[in-house]
């Protein structure tokens, strides 16, 4: 009796198990295969898919599942990839379970587009003089061009998920402008300001800083966009005009 009650019990649980896997109300593909490689259960989403695109090339589907049970054996626990069909791009994951393989896809097409347009942006912006900075929304560093590069003397791979304020401000830099800029970025706002830095080298040097949030969709902030421009020349004639302009005052 208590043996029939666990087996019954195993049932129930499986069964809730691909319920909650294979909602038909879930917007992402859900499928589950086995390693012989066939379909055993899909979402109404992933009925719908006619094929995969993987890597520049287009698959049906049933040749993409036999790719996954040949790519997963039962050594191998989990495959991450990205793909996409219907024109909707996919990340997705397969997870070897006892007997099954289950993947799992979420769409991603809004990142991607969001990506490639970051990629056009850097593109256009190669080859201006000033310093650009793509970060994220807490305000470490993602991206930079070789304008930054230039000015500081630091590349990406030296400064990539750092805070700006961490390596470039020193003892000469103004605190409250260091204050202004960090309340603005944990509030997802634009400013502008001039701020005192210092290169890879030592020197000090002067920034404009124009910087910009950007959004998604939903109105969430995801990155933070900067143009640097270097201003030294500039402040030392402002420098020069008012040291002239107080002698001339006092004689």
């Amino acid at each position: 009796m208590l043996e029939k009650q666990n087996e019954e019990l195993k049932i129930a649980n499986k069964e809730y198990y691909d319920i909650s896997l294979f909602s038909k109300q879930s917007l992402d593909p859900n499928i589950r295969i086995n390693f012989e490689r066939d379909l055993l259960q899909n979402n109404p989403i992933a009925t719908a898919l006619n094929s995969i695109k993987y890597k520049s090339k287009t698959h049906t589907i049933e040749l993409f599942l036999k790719h996954i049970a040949a790519k997963i054996d039962k050594n191998k626990k989990q495959w991450n990839f990205e793909a996409s069909a219907n024109k909707i791009e996919y990340s997705s994951v397969c997870i070897a379970l006892h007997k099954y393989i289950y993947i799992y896809g979420r769409e991603i097409t809004k990142q991607s587009a969001y990506q490639q347009e970051l990629e056009k942006i850097s593109l256009i912006v190669q080859e201006t003089i000033n310093a650009v900075i793509i970060a994220d929304a807490s305000g470490k560093v993602k991206w930079v061009h070789k304008g930054f590069e230039r000015i500081t003397g630091y590349t990406l791979k030296e400064v990539n998920g750092k805070a700006p304020g961490s390596f470039l401000q020193g003892k000469e830099t103004n605190l409250e402008t260091v204050a202004y800029m960090r309340q603005l970025i944990k509030n997802s706002k634009p400013f502008v300001c001039e701020v005192f830095n210092y290169k890879k080298a030592g020197q000090g040097y002067w920034l404009r800083i124009k910087a910009q949030p950007i959004f998604d969709n939903n109105g969430t902030i995801i990155n933070f966009f900067a143009i640097e421009e270097d201003i030294t020349k500039m402040k030392a004639i402002q420098q020069i005009e008012e040291s002239e302009n107080i002698y001339s005052f006092n004689q």
